[in-house]
């Protein structure tokens, strides 16, 4: 049984890593001039995505060190890592949302 759980553990510390990787990757995307906004709107939603990159990628960052240190049981605390996975996902769509709207503008 607590081979099961390890496997669960393992296999969502690299989802884990992987969508911390993304989201850094995210942070550097939206630090780039090309995505720079033209209106005052634009600014405020460019400061609101990259407020909640920052605080994703910090949630991922200590969620990722506490499965590594093994103080955390996936078992208990399921809706944690979905929530960061959903937060993540969304995100994801928001970022997508603007480059297309600077895009078209």
């Amino acid at each position: 049984m607590s081979s099961n759980i390890q496997v669960t553990n393992d296999v969502f510390e690299i989802r884990l890593k992987r969508n911390y990787n993304r989201a850094l990757n995210l942070q550097r995307k939206m630090t780039s001039y090309r995505y720079e906004p033209k209106d005052y709107e634009g600014f405020i939603r460019l400061r609101n995505l990259r407020t909640e990159l920052k605080d994703l990628t910090l949630d991922q960052l200590e969620l990722l060190q506490k499965v590594k240190e093994q103080q955390f049981d996936f078992k208990t605390s399921e809706t944690i890592f979905e929530t960061i996975f959903l937060r993540y996902k969304q995100l994801d769509r928001d970022i997508a949302r603007y480059v297309l709207d600077i895009q078209k503008g």
